[in-house]
């Protein structure tokens, strides 16, 4: 959480030069793989502990690793730490709803 909070911190108001790449980022991380993983959960019907953890991995927005790789090594970490401010902001809505989603099916 710390490491979050640092990172999210770096985070730029007036820099807004990655808004089709952030976007882009959003949709596959928090959309289309959750969506790919909840088809995956209904077609092959594992176990609901097992499922419950495939959605949750595929759902939860990207860990602060390559900020502070990137970070440590001195590259500009503008869009990595944009794409994470606003994976968490939109992570708020999409983890509860296709949670949502997993509970209809089972």
């Amino acid at each position: 959480m710390i490491v979050l909070g640092g990172t999210l911190a770096r985070v730029e108001n007036t820099d807004r030069g990655y808004p089709r790449a952030i976007s882009l980022l959003v949709l596959i991380k928090l959309v289309a793989y959750p969506g790919l993983a909840l088809t995956g959960i209904y077609f092959f019907r594992p176990p609901e502990l097992i499922a419950f953890v495939i959605l949750l991995e595929a759902a939860t927005p990207p860990a602060t690793n390559l900020a502070v790789i990137g970070s440590h090594y001195g590259e500009n970490t503008g869009l990595l730490n944009q794409g994470l401010f606003y994976s968490y902001l939109v992570a708020a809505l999409t983890i509860p709803g296709f949670i949502s989603l997993f509970r209809f099916i089972y």
